[in-house]
């Protein structure tokens, strides 16, 4: 898995919000992020399921 890029737009204060795109498996995906920072430390999530491209991948390995 590669992020190729983040783009991110400010939301509110020190937080932002945007996309991230993931290429995995020759495939390209949009996977929302959210980012906060202060002066010294950011932090980043995405919302639950939001890497559900992964299992997907190793439930199909496994039907094969």
């Amino acid at each position: 898995m590669v992020v190729e890029s983040v783009t991110l737009v400010a939301s509110s204060g020190n937080t932002y919000d945007g996309i991230a795109k993931v290429t995995f498996n020759k495939k390209q995906y949009d996977v929302p992020v959210s980012v906060t920072s202060d002066s010294k430390n950011l932090m980043w999530q995405t919302k639950p399921l939001a890497f559900s491209f992964l299992a997907e991948y190793e439930l199909q390995k496994l039907s094969q």
